[in-house]
């Protein structure tokens, strides 16, 4: 057999990346490869410290040529598998301690004693699973070209790295939110009126300075909100006001409610209520309040103005007014109408009622992207050039002027959403508006009673896209018995689904009536009527009282009028 008279003592810890190498006494005889000294066989396969599949070690040493470190041809290999000690390093002994790992680390480890000739030789350490297979969660360790002597023995260190995981933080943030405050309210000028027309202000505020809107109901009391409006001052104070409408002497009860605003994931100005309903956690985030308005009789109020014959005093009695009519003029382009955008926003959040109680159900909707919802079942719009709906108009209100028989008297509900905004009106009346690019013009579809007597009304209907997607829908629900509408509650058991009179949906393939750059239009100061033969265009003329002015100058300023 060849005479051998050097050893390498190969030791392998799974962790970070180094090596350290020392040279220590053999033993004085040599032996052949083949007689190599049999390894202790150590029963740890597992890797008791970290969920890993590290089970052993396999060692592998290759003779290379010392000044090249090419392998000899020739050569020598040899391979040996190795279970981890049942023990650790540096385990007290000081020769491992700072070498490199600290005194009071833990690492497993294996090692593998090899008999060699001396030379040179290239070393290569695998992790492996128990059952033989490389391991898959931790990488080999080798070094090159590690000098064997005659009569000594080189022991060398490596170290196996083997792959972690790494945590993830969650770090949550709570805030707290208050409701909106209403400050003051102010009746412009009493509470007590003689006129048609009124107006209030509340002043309002939020003690976390969110933004604020504020919805004004008049619920089944008859009054009507003829318009809204909302301003700060440089000094912070913000005012929003109303001017309600009641056509015969009584007690009006109207409703102010502030919510304050906040933003959602897309960047769009909702309420900070829809945030929590988003949330999970539906909790209310407002400030109400309801206040009576008194009409008085007309014998009841001190005449101040006087008009001429053909004029008839004004709502607010400051001048006399009279309605006038003219030919309207024809854009020469109507738009078709056609089927509405589908979105999954659409009324994805139900129905909501005046004093803020929403309602989902399959047939005003309860998901997103729900294709049944209502603004997505009667939702309209102009068709583009392919046939199907369009964008355009963009920037223009367009829209109908409809007379519709109401079969009885009694109380309706008028249910609406739009993308992006809409207005609504009967017999010359607004209803129901929604401006602006919230969402929530068209997330909801929104409920509101009205009472109409039997006969002829004249429902005027305008939508105004701003881009991108377009709809808009209303429908009227009814009759119902008069009075019987007076809650949200009230509302929500009526049978709408079965006591429909009126749907945009049943207007596809007609065209709209009205538009600014199409269908029908007037003169400034008129506004378009559909009740008779043919189109014709109203306004209501207005000059001074008899006591303040002549009467009957054509250039006296005039307003919008209806039948």
């Amino acid at each position: 057999m060849k005479s051998l008279s050097k050893y390498v003592l190969v030791t392998s810890l799974g962790l970070a990346v180094g090596c350290s190498s020392a040279t220590e006494p053999g033993p004085a005889g040599a032996t052949s490869p083949d007689d190599a000294a049999e390894t202790a066989k150590l029963a740890l396969t597992t890797d008791v410290l970290a969920d890993t599949d590290l089970g052993g070690m396999r060692f592998t040493v290759t003779q290379v040529d010392c000044a090249t470190g090419d392998p000899i041809v020739p050569g020598y290999t040899e391979t040996a598998d190795v279970d981890l000690a049942d023990m650790y390093i540096p385990g007290g002994n000081g020769t491992f301690e700072d070498a490199p790992y600290d005194a009071d680390s833990q690492h497993l480890f294996a090692d593998q004693y090899f008999d060699l000739a001396p030379g040179c030789y290239d070393v290569l350490v695998e992790p492996i699973q128990e059952n033989g297979d490389p391991s898959q969660d931790c990488w080999s360790a080798h070094q090159d070209n590690i000098e064997v002597f005659a009569g000594s023995t080189t022991e060398t260190l490596l170290i196996l790295q083997c792959r972690g995981e790494d945590n993830g933080g969650l770090d949550i943030i709570g805030t707290a939110n208050h409701p909106p405050q209403i400050d003051e309210l102010e009746f412009q000028p009493s509470k007590f009126t003689c006129e048609q027309e009124t107006r209030v202000c509340i002043d309002i505020s939020d003690p976390d300075s969110d933004p604020m809107e504020v919805d004004w109901s008049a619920g089944l009391s008859g009054a009507q909100i003829v318009s809204t409006s909302q301003q700060t001052t440089d000094e912070g104070v913000t005012t929003a006001c109303a001017t309600i409408s009641a056509a015969t002497p009584g007690t009006y009860q109207i409703k102010a409610t502030v919510f304050d605003m906040g933003y959602d994931a897309n960047g769009n100005l909702v309420r900070i209520e829809d945030l929590l309903i988003a949330q999970g956690d539906p909790h209310p985030s407002r400030a109400a309040i309801k206040f009576p308005i008194h009409v008085l009789s007309e014998e009841d109020c001190i005449e101040t103005c006087e008009c001429p014959e053909g004029f008839q005093i004004s709502d607010d009695g400051e001048s006399c007014i009279r309605v006038e009519s003219v030919e309207p003029t024809y854009n020469g382009t109507t738009h078709t109408v056609c089927e509405g955008d589908y979105n999954g926003n659409y009324s994805a959040l139900g129905a909501m009622y005046p004093d803020g109680t929403p309602e989902t159900n399959a047939f005003f909707g309860m998901t997103y992207d729900d294709p049944s919802s209502r603004l997505n079942t009667v939702g309209v719009w102009a068709c583009g050039q392919n046939g199907g709906v369009g964008t355009q108009p963009t920037n223009e209100w367009i829209g109908f002027t409809k007379c519709i028989d109401v079969p009885a008297d009694g109380d309706y509900l008028v249910g609406m959403g739009a993308d992006n905004q809409i207005r609504f009106s009967v017999d010359g009346s607004l209803i129901f508006s929604k401006t602006g690019s919230a969402m929530e013009n068209f997330r909801r579809w929104w409920m509101t009673p009205i009472s109409l007597t039997a006969g002829t009304h004249v429902i005027e209907l305008e939508g105004r896209n701003n881009g991108s997607d377009a709809s808009f829908g209303a429908e009227i629900y009814g009759p119902f018995p008069a009075g019987s509408l007076n809650s949200d509650a009230a509302m929500m058991a009526a049978d709408v689904e079965n006591n429909i009179i009126f749907s945009t949906g049943d207007l596809i393939g007609q065209e709209f009536q009205t538009g600014q750059n199409s269908g029908w239009s007037c003169p400034d100061g008129y506004a378009v009527s559909m009740c008779g033969d043919k189109p014709e265009c109203t306004r209501i003329r207005e000059i001074p009282c008899l006591e303040e002015a002549e009467p009957a100058d054509p250039a006296e300023p005039v307003r919008p009028g209806g039948q």
